[in-house]
């Protein structure tokens, strides 16, 4: 790593332990993106799924509700996002006390807010990761 990648990180590190220490003990998110967003949150209290959380689906210009946690967003292979090169899906998780606002830009490409706490392809965390297009996600009813 080069001296400024270094403080790069050194710089996020920093942010998301202020975020830790005066934030809620959740994280928000808001989908500006003019699609669905898939988020990541609590599974239902029923559920014998194996992960650790569940996949929802957000409308274009909602926020998830006070009090309920999300963990992260579902960023598919086939969108182009700012400051990520994806080659395949993946999960970004969030710090708990994050208000996370994900924009489309004039270029179409997405953008965050707030840096990634952490950006996982499948089979590195616990969290179902599937292979679906922004299309098939645009294609469903948001929950």
């Amino acid at each position: 790593m080069t001296p400024e990648e270094i403080q790069q990180k050194i710089t996020e590190l920093q942010f998301q332990k202020y975020i830790m220490e005066t934030g809620e003990g959740w994280g928000q998110c808001r989908n500006e993106t003019g699609k669905t967003l898939a988020v990541y949150g609590p599974k239902p209290k029923k559920s014998d799924s194996p992960y650790e959380n569940a996949l929802y689906l957000l409308a274009a210009g909602q926020t998830t509700e006070e009090d309920w946690d999300c963990d992260g967003i579902y960023l598919p292979s086939d969108v182009k996002v700012t400051g990520l090169d994806l080659g395949s899906p993946v999960a970004v998780k969030i710090v708990d006390g994050t208000q996370l606002v994900v924009k489309a830009n004039p270029d179409g490409a997405v953008e965050l807010n707030v840096p990634p706490a952490k950006v996982f392809k499948a089979g590195e965390v616990n969290w179902f990761i599937p292979t679906l297009s922004q299309e098939a996600i645009g294609m469903q009813f948001a929950n």
